[in-house]
This record gives C-alpha cells, structure tokens and sequence, in this order.
C-alpha cells in the first residue's frame, strides 16, 4: 500500500494487533475475527496503528473504554460510609429524591448514601479514573460472636444514564424474567451494565452475583446453573455466555428497540457474543 512502510511479517502481525486494538472502542471488538477482517480487507487501517501522530490520542480513548475494575478496602468504604452517616446526623437532614428530609431514618440514610456513592462514581468517571467495587462488612453466617464480621464485595455504581430504550429493554427483561449471572470484580459485566445504563439496571436487571465473596452471593446457584464465565444471560432457560449490545440483547430476548415493544421477528439467537 503506498505510504505505508515496508514489513516482514512479524511487523505485519504487529500492525494488524495494533491497529485492532487502536481501531476498537472495546477489548472484545478488538478480539473479533471481523475486526481483523476489515484490516485484512483496507491495508491502509494499518497506517492507523503505525502513524505516532494518531497513536497517543487513540490510545487514551482505548484506555478511558477500558478501565479495569479496582478494588477499594472495606475499611475505606467503612470508615466514608460512617462519616457520610455522622454528617448527616449532626445536620440532622439529607436531601433524598431532591428533597430535605428531617431525622432520617436508617433506610432513608441508606437511600441518600447511594445518591453520594452515584455522585462519587460519576466524578471518578469525569476523571477518568477506573471504577471501584464496593466493600461492605456483614457479619459471618452461622457465627455466635458479637460483632464477628466478614467483607463482602458490590460490584461499582453504574455511571452511564439508561436511554429511553434502554429503559424500555430494561423493563421487557425483567417481564420475561431474564438473569445476568456475573461477579463483582468482572470488568465485562461491569461493560454490560454501562450498555444499560444506571436506571435500567438498579429498577429492572436481576442481577445474579456468583463469586462467593460477593455481597448477596449465590455461587451454588451459578453452579447449578452451570454458569462457567461471566457475563451469562439466562432467557427463556437457555443460557448465552458473554457480553451483548443493546440491540443485540433486544435481539436475543424478541425486543424491538424502535417501537419499544415485543418484536413481530421473535427471538434472534446470536451466533457470537460481543
């Protein structure tokens, strides 16, 4: 291809990775066969991967799609969670639901702490800094002990808002009572929960946690399921490993995002996921 430098064929195959990472907004486009097809196909994508000028500003846009999922310490998250609550005491208020509320209750506390932990996320969001999952202390089960606790883990706070279709998918899934079976520490799930956005998954995804050190884990179940990588989707009983795209989702579950109403063409199984 003219303009681009002469290769042997290891510096082919690196170009060819290169450009398909740099080309890819997310590590499982850069991972499919298609992706590399298209280079295959147009030579001069290579230049994509090979020109420096191109290559920084690509490479922070690859890196803000792919934050891994860190872990915060349960005695950090303890110690925010106790000083939020200690502040709002001593005020003697919290605004919930865009409103002042006077002496809250514990579960009222419970709700305005969430508010704060979305505003946290989204500011780390904003900053580009990678998602945190959410240590909790619960006490062991089946111990005698006072005050006898263990850590458990809440996957990070979704940070991206639900489109109305999304919505309306998020509300169809729960109607034919489809699962996501995952794990807190997941950066994949994470991913698909992002493709739903924060409002369809905290009304309507159920939500099945299968690491045992996850907070409401139900490893058992996930085996029982047979469940062996995460994301899974059960629908209509059948089982569908990997991450999907919103319409590839609707796709799958007989969903028209367009009329926002159970498909005319039913369900379309994927042959790969995302």
């Amino acid at each position: 291809e003219e303009g681009l430098p002469r290769l042997d064929r290891r510096g082919f195959a690196a170009g060819v990775a290169s450009a398909a990472v740099l080309l890819s907004s997310t590590k499982a486009e850069a991972l499919q066969w298609s992706t590399v097809e298209a280079i295959m196909a147009d030579p001069s994508l290579l230049a994509v991967g090979l020109d420096p000028s191109k290559v920084e500003e690509l490479r922070r846009a690859w890196k803000r799609n792919n934050l891994g999922v860190k872990a915060a310490s349960a005695a950090e998250y303890t110690v925010e969670f106790d000083e939020f609550v200690k502040k709002v005491q001593e005020a003697g208020k919290a605004k919930i639901d865009g409103q002042v509320v006077e002496n809250p209750t514990d579960e009222q506390l419970l709700k305005a702490w969430k508010v704060e932990e979305k505003r946290r996320a989204d500011k780390r969001a904003a900053e580009g800094k990678e998602p945190l999952t959410r240590p909790t202390r619960v006490l062991k089960a089946g111990s005698k002990k006072a005050n006898d606790y263990e850590t458990r883990y809440f996957p990070p706070v979704v940070t991206n808002s639900s489109t109305p279709e999304s919505l309306a998918l998020g509300a169809y899934l729960k109607e034919i009572g489809a699962k996501m079976y995952g794990a807190y520490w997941c950066s994949h799930c994470y991913d698909q929960k992002m493709a739903l956005g924060y409002e369809a998954t905290e009304r309507y995804l159920d939500y099945v946690e299968c690491d045992k050190k996850g907070a409401n884990g139900n490893r058992d179940f996930c085996k029982e399921r047979k469940v062996k990588g995460f994301p899974t989707w059960e629908v209509f009983g059948e089982l569908y490993p990997g991450g999907l795209s919103t319409e590839a989702l609707a796709d799958l579950v007989g969903f028209d995002l367009k009329t926002l109403k159970k498909s005319e063409k039913g369900q379309i199984k994927p042959s790969t996921a995302l």
